[in-house]
């Protein structure tokens, strides 16, 4: 109960008591951050408790977040619950969109009739230390020139060392290298 008392050059005094409910806000929690390629499908949004609240920020619509929609980088997303007692809490997480590194076409030196290996030398732009594969994602390595190659078919991928789990492909996959013919008795 508040009791107000109202005093007016101390002539004339009036009081009123009212009862005054204060509502506690929810005690919420938001889901852990996240990371994720900028080519995965959209997904839904939970872990937000209790449950029952809705998600907000960029890339969310209807309860899903849509990496290609966000865009490449950090994007903070709100939980937002509101209680029975019209009282509204919120909180924040992080949702990191990592992009694909850009594969550009690769320079080829195919194998001859005095060298009988090949080269391959993988063109690529992203973000951090790249990554290159030529055994379809089997290995990695930090170089992007692979020598002494024998004819045959190599699938050419790349990622960063900052996301592993973003993996471009070559759309020209897979490269051929092919052997010398015409080299004599």
């Amino acid at each position: 109960n508040v009791k107000l008392v109202a005093d007016k050059n101390g002539l004339c005094r009036d009081s009123a008591t009212h009862t005054v409910s204060v509502n506690l806000s929810p005690v919420i929690s938001c889901p852990p951050n996240k990371v994720v390629c900028i080519d995965a499908t959209a997904f839904e949004l939970t872990g937000g408790t209790p449950a029952g609240g809705s998600f907000s920020g960029d890339g969310v619509s209807a309860g899903y977040f849509n990496p290609s929609l966000a865009g490449a980088g950090d994007h903070i997303i709100t939980y937002s619950y509101s209680a029975n007692n019209s009282c509204t809490s919120t909180c924040n997480f992080t949702v990191t969109v990592n992009s694909l590194p850009a594969i550009n076409t690769p320079i080829v030196i195919q194998p001859t009739c005095i060298d009988k290996t090949g080269t391959i030398t993988v063109d690529a732009s992203g973000i951090g230390t790249l990554e290159y594969s030529i055994d379809g994602g089997q290995n990695w390595i930090t170089t992007n020139t692979f020598n002494n190659l024998i004819p045959g078919n190599y699938t050419i991928e790349v990622r960063s060392q900052n996301a592993p789990t973003c993996v471009s492909n070559y759309n020209g996959n897979p490269v051929v290298l092919s052997a010398a013919t015409q080299c004599g008795p």
